[in-house]
């Protein structure tokens, strides 16, 4: 949402407001609700310690606060959930989980469902690479509560969804994709850092509706993500439209639908294309996991060659 700011303590009020926190929620015992509404009329000042505390006590991150606030932006990179999985998909297991208990560095004490919240989920994710156990349904249920809690989802929401994706209903689901997807097709704000985020996260989600057999949502995110993709903006995303093409035909295997093998195949040139102007295997990783997919997919009877 854009609105008019004219100091922090206005933007704050925008962001707490819709992120469904009345004055004492976010107060705490940070400050009293009298001098947080003060604050939020721009009438006064709070020390940056504690305006990091309020932060942490609705939920927020400073890219967050900063969707409301056009004055001048000091950004604090959030890329620890990033790195945690680089490290993990590269193998790199044990400092992956190292990073995880590093996870926050605030004062946490303000609000600490949010680091109950984050470790649960990313024990999620590490789970689908039989690291840890599987979360028990007290455990999700616990994750579940607080996404269902905020309305106005930020950076933090959406990175825990990315890793308990498969475990939510798929009500949440649905209603997140049409959020993220009017803000691609009707070029609003963007509801994360950047539109490619957000289009990294619709194309996931792709992956979820196909996986659950919920085919005609999953059709409808595929066809208005490749629509949106050939606009001038996003001539360069030319890994999240390989990605696209990948979970398009996943989702048409899926259905026994025999085109799935030709988008495949579109696919695997694609890899074997880039493999040749790089002058390496690069893509070799990603070949044997096309490969993979389509085996376990393909039901229609044809073979999956390529010329």
């Amino acid at each position: 949402m854009q609105v008019t700011k004219n100091s922090y303590g206005t933007a704050f009020r925008h962001l707490r407001i819709d992120r469904g926190y009345s004055l004492k929620e976010a107060a705490g015992n940070i400050i009293t609700p009298q001098m947080l509404g003060v604050f939020e009329k721009g009438k006064s000042n709070i020390s940056l310690y504690n305006f990091d505390r309020l932060l942490i006590r609705i939920g927020a991150t400073w890219e967050d606060f900063f969707r409301y606030y056009d004055g001048e932006a000091i950004f604090k990179e959030l890329a620890l959930a990033e790195e945690i999985a680089t490290k993990i998909h590269s193998g790199h297991h044990y400092d992956g989980l190292k990073l995880v208990d590093t996870a926050f560095d605030g004062d946490y004490s303000d609000n600490p469902i949010l680091k109950t919240v984050y470790k649960l989920s990313l024990q999620s994710y590490l789970q689908t690479l039989s690291l840890t156990s599987k979360l028990t349904t007290e455990e999700l249920q616990v994750i579940l509560n607080y996404l269902n809690r905020i309305d106005t989802w930020g950076i933090f929401e959406y990175s825990i969804l990315s890793y308990v994706l498969s475990d939510c209903p798929y009500e949440m689901i649905k209603y997140r994709a049409d959020k993220l997807l009017d803000a691609i097709v009707n070029n609003k704000q963007s509801l994360l850092q950047t539109k490619k985020e957000d289009i990294n996260i619709l194309i996931n989600m792709i992956g979820y509706f196909s996986t659950n057999q919920h085919f005609q949502d999953a059709n409808h995110l595929i066809t208005s993500l490749d629509k949106a993709l050939k606009k001038p903006d996003y001539l360069r995303m030319f890994t999240e439209k390989f990605n696209l093409k990948f979970y398009q035909a996943m989702n048409l295997l899926r259905q026994n639908n025999p085109k799935g093998l030709d988008i495949a195949r579109d696919c695997l040139r694609f890899l074997e294309a880039y493999e040749a102007l790089d002058n390496s295997n690069a893509s070799a990783i990603d070949k044997n996991n096309l490969y993979s997919a389509v085996t376990a997919l393909n039901k229609t009877g044809l073979p999956f060659t390529i010329d």
